[in-house]
């Protein structure tokens, strides 16, 4: 489930770019040069799919919510509550 959720948010990403690119509409290269690098800096490369500011963010949160809920569910068979509950 983890690793569909970690493909989803690569998938994303690449739409996000899409999106943006139709949004912005057509300029000369150096003017697309500065918008790509603002762009790549949030969302990461087009190429890659990788890094960015925002999708790091949420893949670093999914991380979390798969930690925690391994943990709880190993907890729980354990016979160990949590502290939470």
């Amino acid at each position: 489930m983890a690793a569909r959720c970690h493909l989803a948010i690569s998938w994303a990403g690449a739409w996000t770019w899409y999106g943006l690119t139709r949004l912005i509409g057509a300029h000369d290269f150096g003017t697309w040069q500065i918008f790509a690098d603002a762009i790549s800096l949030f969302i990461g490369s087009p190429s890659e799919l990788d890094g960015g500011i925002l999708l790091d963010a949420v893949r670093v949160a999914l991380l979390a919510a798969v930690l925690e809920t391994a943990v709880a569910m190993a907890g729980a068979a354990n016979g160990v509550r949590s502290a939470a509950r």
